[in-house]
Order: C-alpha cells, then structure tokens, then sequence
C-alpha cells in the first residue's frame, strides 16, 4: 500500500501559520504598548486633578486686589466672605458630594386659608382571569369591595372580557 503525500501543499500552511503567528506577535507587542500608554494616562490624570486640587486651594486661599499703579496678591480679611470660582466649588462638591436638600414641610393648616388642597384620586387597573364562568360582575364588585379598604362597591367598575374559552373560564 502506497501513500502520497502533497508537501507542496504542507508547505503552503505552514508558510500561512508562521505568518499567523508573526502578526499575533505583532498584536501582542501593540497590546502591551497600549496597556503602558494606559498606564501613562492614568498617572498623568492622577497628576493633573492632584494640580487642579493646589491651585484650586491657592486660588480660594488668596483673592487678587487690583490698583491703579499694579497687581499685588493679598491676603483676604477674616471675617469677609470670598467667592468662590466655578472650578473650585465643582471640585468641593466632586470630593464632598453634594449638599443636602432642604426637607419639604408637611403637614396641615391649623387656620383656615384661602390656600386649598387638590382632592386626589387614585385609579388602579386590576386584570382577573380564570374565574368560574358563571361568576357575575356583582360578584367581582363585591369581592374586590370587601379586600381593599377604603373602596365601596358604588367606585368600582368591572367589565367582563371575552375569553377563548368561555366554556372554562371567564375575565
């Protein structure tokens, strides 16, 4: 029994899987050259908020006062307030978080004022499937009048849906 082998062909793939593998080289070597460009960035950006951080606390710190004959950096009085910069109260509440909002006042009016509520009601859509066929919508009125507290049967509407199967089961 004969074999033949095509090394020709042999030849040709493993041309094709030594180029294969110089680029996955190649994608290897990039990789690891963006994860180091990465790296850079983010000590870089570390570097600058560090910097926005100084400059922001020298700039609150210090107010510049300005003269007729030239710009001399003072110091600002104690018991006077300084503005604030934009940058400076972004990055405050960047490193604060932010301030809590004032609690709305609840309650009720102990004089009587033209100043009324608005009566609210409250509509809830409630889907029943499955009942007896013969259940009545009187039934359901009552039923659901008798659970939820505060509803009596005049407030409450049903409408009976037609089923796919009348003959088991109603909606």
């Amino acid at each position: 029994m004969r074999y033949y082998i095509d090394v020709a062909s042999i030849l040709v793939e493993l041309q094709e899987l030594r180029q294969e593998v110089r680029m996955l080289a190649n994608l290897q070597r990039e990789v690891d050259d963006l994860r180091d460009q990465l790296a850079d960035m983010a000590s870089l950006r570390a570097e600058v908020v560090s910097l926005q951080l100084a400059v922001s606390q020298v700039v609150s710190c210090r107010q510049l006062s300005s003269s007729a004959a030239a710009l001399t950096a003072t110091a600002p009085p104690a018991d006077e307030a300084q503005p604030m910069s934009y940058n400076a109260v972004a990055i405050d509440l960047k490193r604060t978080g932010l301030k809590s909002q004032k609690k709305p006042v609840v309650g009720t009016a102990t004089t009587q004022s033209r100043i009324k509520s608005v009566d609210t009601k409250r509509s809830i859509d409630v889907f029943v499937s499955r009942l007896h066929p013969a259940t009545d919508d009187d039934d359901v009125i009552e039923y659901v009048a008798t659970i939820v507290p505060g509803v009596n049967s005049n407030s409450v509407t049903c409408k009976r849906l037609k089923s796919r199967y009348e003959a088991l089961h109603a909606s």
